[in-house]
């Protein structure tokens, strides 16, 4: 929320987020584009802290590292 509020800076995140932004004065942006169906490929950071280690972890990791690869 503070990078949005304090950044000029566009930033991709879920249509289904928009009510969560709205409550908290943020608004999407339409795209030009946005009736042709296309789509717009970024990249995604999954942070966690360094603390949390374990297999369950590292699993999560390898499943969506797998289904992120089957997309492209």
């Amino acid at each position: 929320m503070d990078i949005l509020r304090t950044l000029p800076a566009v930033m991709p995140y879920p249509a289904k987020m928009a009510d969560f932004f709205a409550e908290r004065g943020i608004v999407a942006l339409t795209r030009a584009d946005a009736d042709s169906g296309s789509c717009q490929r970024g990249t995604v950071g999954i942070y966690y802290h360094h603390h949390e280690q374990g297999d369950h972890l590292h699993a999560l990791l390898k499943l969506i590292s797998e289904r992120a690869t089957a997309l492209n």
